[in-house]
């Protein structure tokens, strides 16, 4: 091992930081929420990124250094002033107009718009404030008073309109095990919204508990998903799912491993269902001889990612159109290398880089956002990095303390960062790749109100969840990018 890496091995050892947890996420989510650290009495689910390891072999082609290309940077003059809770100070505008037109028509007071702004025309802001529990979900809202009655709103100009979502709790069977699901669900053209309604687990004759779940795809498709002792994690088979008529198709039927069904393997989990063409798993006949697999749904046919590569010890891998990218290295220095399914070329994006961690003296790491680009720290400079070409873009005014939690959007196109205080984020910045711009704005929090989240509505809209500190009141802060 070189000597830097010994000598940044020994100061993790004297400052006791935490070694990186050795898991593997395929499916990395781009639509979640960066969650403030500190505990809040709420619904949250949290990711995981994991990092891997590999000793490689054959020939690749290997990116020349970098050309030093700039993302321009923008900082707003305007510092964002949460409003406070019965502000009176605030001036009503054209939108707050629209809803106290709204109260007079008696219309649904769940979710009131406090109040909305524009930043500089680059952002339009609106703050919404409830009595119930709110929070942003997939695009909605979603309010839950204190008697347990739940609603579903969606905002029209202003206005907060219910939307009913229809109901889906019927008996499923897969593999001759049956148990239940209760969703609510909306399909929109290509887009379906689901929400759970209640868990059911089914006792097995030897003890064992299952689960079914329902899991939207990265091609908008829908998984109904049969998990074994879910809290153990090593055995879960998708079908997809018809939600409307409940039509199951095991798209996976009749494909086998060492002469073994997939469905009948004792180890199966960490599924990263690609497209209608490839998937990855974990797969294997016990925990000790687990390995990373791709499977060509085109043929039916399943290939460790070792042999497909020409790698060993494959550890993490996603696909891209139509690349293969896997993670090879150690827990703490490894390589990122793509495999383009084509040509069976190999080119390495990051090599010998470890994963970013705050404070930390890396002069080489990075941030994977799950879709296309990452952000790498180089020595004291932060880039954009595009995983598909391998170039890196120098971006001006971003910051380490910005960078924990970036969020991709889902079209990934946007990545959005901030920097976490006590009881609010204190700066929130938009990586706008297309436009080639960096948008940075200071915020002023309110000391009666706790932000705890962050996280992207839609392609252009990202959002705060709030609630004040005696969790009476909750508060979603929209902000919109103007075009």
């Amino acid at each position: 091992m070189k000597k830097n890496k010994i000598e940044k091995q020994l100061k993790t050892l004297v400052n006791k930081m935490p070694e990186p947890k050795c898991e593997l996420l395929y499916n990395m989510p781009v639509k979640q929420p960066f969650l403030k650290k500190r505990k809040i009495a709420v619904k949250l689910v949290t990711m995981v990124c994991t990092i891997c390891l590999l000793l490689f072999c054959g020939v690749f082609t290997v990116n020349a250094e970098f050309r030093e290309l700039v993302i321009s940077f923008l900082k707003l003059g305007a510092v964002e002033e949460v409003p406070g809770i019965q502000d009176t100070e605030i001036q009503p505008n054209s939108m707050d107009k629209k809803e106290n037109n709204k109260s007079e028509n008696n219309q649904n007071q769940d979710i009131q718009l406090l109040y909305s702004t524009n930043m500089e025309d680059i952002l339009s802001v609106e703050y919404l404030e409830s009595d119930g529990y709110m929070t942003n979900w997939d695009g909605l809202f979603y309010y839950e008073n204190e008697e347990g009655r739940k609603e579903f709103y969606q905002a029209v100009d202003g206005e907060f309109v219910s939307k009913d979502l229809e109901k889906l709790d019927r008996e499923v069977t897969i593999m001759g095990i049956t148990g239940r699901i209760d969703y609510s669900f909306s399909i929109v053209d290509d887009s379906i919204i689901l929400y759970e309604n209640n868990l059911h687990k089914t006792i097995l004759e030897d003890g064992s508990e299952a689960v079914f779940s329902l899991e939207k795809g990265k091609n908008s498709r829908v998984y109904l998903k049969l998990y074994i002792n879910p809290q153990v994690g090593s055995w879960s088979y998708p079908v997809r799912y018809d939600v409307k008529t409940g039509i199951i198709e095991d798209f996976l039927a009749d494909i086998q491993l060492g002469g073994t069904e997939l469905s009948k393997l004792p180890v199966l989990m960490d599924w990263y269902l690609a497209n209608d063409d490839y998937a990855i798993v974990t797969a294997g006949t016990s925990k000790a001889d687990k390995e990373l697999y791709l499977i060509n749904l085109k043929n039916k046919s399943i290939n460790s990612i070792n042999s497909v590569t020409g790698l060993t010890n494959v550890w993490g891998s996603k696909i891209l159109d139509n690349k293969l990218f896997v993670l090879t290295g150690d827990t703490e220095y490894f390589d990122y290398i793509s495999y383009d399914f084509a040509t069976g070329d190999k080119q390495i994006i990051y090599e010998d880089i470890t994963k970013w961690i705050y404070d930390t003296d890396n002069e080489y790491s990075v941030i994977f956002t799950g879709g296309r680009y990452d952000l790498v720290q180089k020595e004291e400079n932060i880039y954009l990095a595009d995983e598909m070409s391998g170039k890196l873009k120098k971006i001006e005014g971003i910051t380490e303390k910005l960078i924990d939690g970036a969020l991709i959007n889902k079209s990934g196109d946007k990545i959005l960062v901030s920097n976490f205080g006590d009881d609010f984020i204190k700066q929130i910045g938009i990586l706008d790749i297309n436009k080639n711009i960096f948008y940075l704005f200071d915020r002023k929090g309110n000391p009666e109100i706790e932000e705890y989240s962050i996280s992207w509505q839609d392609n252009d809209t990202f959002a705060i969840n709030a609630a004040d500190k005696k969790q009476a009141k909750h508060y979603v802060y929209l902000y919109s990018l103007n075009e």
